[in-house]
């Protein structure tokens, strides 16, 4: 009697977990991060002249969502997403700090404006190299970009599931292919 009763009667929940949603773009900004970085320089004019620049800039930390994988178990509540390491995709110059000026003949002064504008150009060259690698080989930067990367994904996927409350999302990443 207990089996017909409980076939009759039997209540149960299905829960479809959905992680297809619309994706307006394929790169996900997870982390912008500013850095700076000092070049000094002699000018080479004989005159033991030396300049200092700060040179300042932003890094932005992406991940590929073309590239990701989302494995979904609806029964246990479940989402594993698999996706690329976050990478440097754009590294711009916000701006440059003080340049000083040092002579051995005039402190603080370079005597030449043709050759300041020359050494400055080299230095903002330099130091536009320097800060987009410093950016891209700070460990700090590529861990804080992984963390936001795994709270952003969290937080899409159980957005895109407002009737799940106890979903369990699971976000990990993948060797780059490049």
């Amino acid at each position: 009697a207990y089996d017909i009763a409980e076939g009759h009667n039997h209540v149960s929940n299905y829960v479809t977990v959905a992680i297809e949603a619309e994706r307006e773009v394929s790169r996900l900004e997870v982390l912008t991060v500013s850095n700076s970085e000092f070049i000094i320089k002699d000018a080479g004019d004989g005159n033991n002249t030396t300049s200092w620049l700060e040179v300042q800039g932003t890094g932005v930390f992406t991940v590929d969502l073309d590239a990701a994988e989302f494995i979904a178990d609806s029964e246990r509540q479940y989402v594993l997403v698999r996706i690329p390491n976050p990478v440097l995709t754009n590294c711009a110059v916000s701006g440059i700090g003080k340049q000083f000026w040092n002579s051995n003949n005039f402190p603080l002064t370079n005597g030449s404006i043709a050759e300041g504008v020359r050494l400055s150009q080299e230095q903002f060259a330099e130091g536009r190299i320097r800060l987009e690698d410093s950016i891209r080989q700070n460990r700090r930067f590529h861990e804080a970009a992984q963390s936001a990367a795994r709270l952003t994904i969290e937080s899409i996927v159980k957005k895109w599931n407002p009737s799940i409350p106890d979903l369990q999302v699971e976000v990990e990443f993948i060797t780059n292919k490049t």
